[in-house]
């Protein structure tokens, strides 16, 4: 019977699976990854852990939530993936990617366990090329053109183990993580630009169609098909600053527009834009104008 693992909440970390016979699990102490964390050579891009599983039999891991991203290469045999939003087959000559902050479950097949190389990331740039490969909460199994040289750039993440701890070292294995998937981003050459394009104007004109409502991100992400996680990482990405944040500017450029042509009170203005608080609307206002409601509206902006 496969042993379930199943992972702290609060923490990233690889699965205690019994190593077989040629499987390698690796940690980065955690002293060297705050160390790389702030470092300007590496802090865009480095490693947490690394490893190999060779036919990974009874192979199963569980996280409800983790705080680094996960890349696996699959060389042999195959298994499973599962996610909020898909449940998907990984086999040889596969990547997997798995952002942080996506709840996931992956297990072997049993009767042909896969054989899988992996590394915990942290680090903005893995976010960057998230975009560029084309990943989605759905599309997040990715083909392998050349395996025997994306294998032996995994294979060259593995021997910087035997550098001792010494910090250069895993400036290094960040250059190798960007290296695999760079080569993913180039197999899958993703027109980013014109998608971001046209997906914020699809956004953009959501959120003006609700601006009257109070939108979580929950709902944003749900209306778009895409987990939280994802969504706002992209969001911000694409428009410098956060979803809520995005939609609550919206509302008071929507605001000035209401003050400056008809005289309604700062409350009912206040309900036209999903508040039943006038108190808590002004505040917002004024955070972002500088101005409360009622200075706005005295001064002479717009009229």
């Amino acid at each position: 019977m496969a042993q379930t693992i199943q992972l702290r909440n609060d923490m990233s970390t690889p699965s205690n699976w019994p190593l077989s016979a040629g499987s390698v699990r690796y940690l980065v102490p955690r002293g060297i990854v705050e160390k790389l964390d702030v470092n300007p050579i590496s802090h865009l891009l480095y490693p947490t852990a690394f490893g190999y599983y060779e036919h990974a039999r009874e192979h199963k891991v569980i996280r409800n939530s983790h705080d680094d991203h996960l890349l696996m290469f699959c060389v042999d045999g195959n298994g499973h993936i599962e996610t909020a939003q898909t449940t998907t087959e990984l086999a040889a000559q596969q990547v997997v990617i798995l952002p942080k902050g996506m709840a996931h479950s992956y297990w072997a097949n049993a009767k042909s366990p896969w054989t899988i190389y992996w590394v915990h990331i942290q680090g903005a740039l893995f976010e960057n090329i998230l975009d560029i490969v084309g990943f989605t909460p759905t599309n997040l199994v990715f083909n392998v053109h050349n395996k025997i040289q994306y294998e032996e750039n995994f294979r060259a993440l593995l021997e910087i183990r035997k550098l001792s701890y010494q910090t250069n070292a895993f400036y290094l294995a960040g250059a190798i993580i960007q290296r695999l998937l760079i080569e993913l981003s180039v197999q899958y050459p993703n027109s980013s630009r014109n998608k971001k394009q046209l997906q914020f104007q699809q956004i953009d004109i959501y959120l003006q169609q609700n601006i009257a409502k109070t939108l979580t991100l929950d709902d944003m992400a749900v209306a778009f098909g895409l987990s939280k996680f994802y969504f706002a990482k992209k969001f911000q990405l694409i428009v410098g600053v956060s979803p809520v944040r995005y939609f609550i500017e919206k509302k008071v450029h929507y605001a000035c527009q209401l003050l400056d042509s008809n005289d309604n009170s700062i409350k009912t203005i206040a309900k036209q834009l999903g508040y039943d608080d006038a108190y808590y609307f002004s505040r917002l206002f004024k955070n972002i104008m500088g101005l409360s409601p009622q200075q706005y509206r005295n001064s002479d902006h717009g009229r």
